[in-house]
Order: C-alpha cells, then sequence, then structure tokens
C-alpha cells in the first residue's frame, strides 16, 4: 500500500515512475534509505501519483519479491 503521508509502520519512498493502466497502475519506488532499493507496487488507477513524490509504503497481506539479475 502507498500512502502519500506518514503512517506507523511504514517505510518513506520516492516515485521513479508510474505507468497507468486504467484501472491500476505500476508504480516503481525507491526506498529511502541507504541502499535506496527500488520495488512496483500495483495501486488503484485513480490514485495520482507524480516522480519525485514522497510515499510511505506498506506491505498489507501478501507481498511477492524477485531477485534482481546479478543477485545472490
Amino acid at each position: 500500500m502507498l500512502h502519500d503521508t506518514p503512517i506507523d509502520g511504514a517505510a518513506r519512498a520516492t516515485v521513479v515512475d508510474v505507468q497507468y493502466h486504467g484501472h491500476d497502475a505500476l508504480v516503481s519506488i525507491s526506498l529511502d534509505h541507504p541502499a535506496q532499493e527500488r520495488l512496483i507496487a500495483r495501486v488503484p488507477g485513480e490514485q495520482e501519483l507524480i516522480p519525485g513524490q514522497s510515499v510511505w509504503v506498506r506491505v498489507a497481506g501478501r507481498g511477492r519479491a524477485w531477485p534482481t539479475e546479478g543477485g545472490p
């Protein structure tokens, strides 16, 4: 889940890119800590986000993760 205001238990991130697909959107974000991991979140299409915007991310329920190329 992406929130546009701080929320308990959420990590701060910056929006890198948004790809709207009608009813939903894929949002590329970079976590705001030294490693700056990149994540992709699926959000409702009506949630307006722009590159450079600060957001707070939290996983609700199950999440999926894949290794990056060249990772361990």
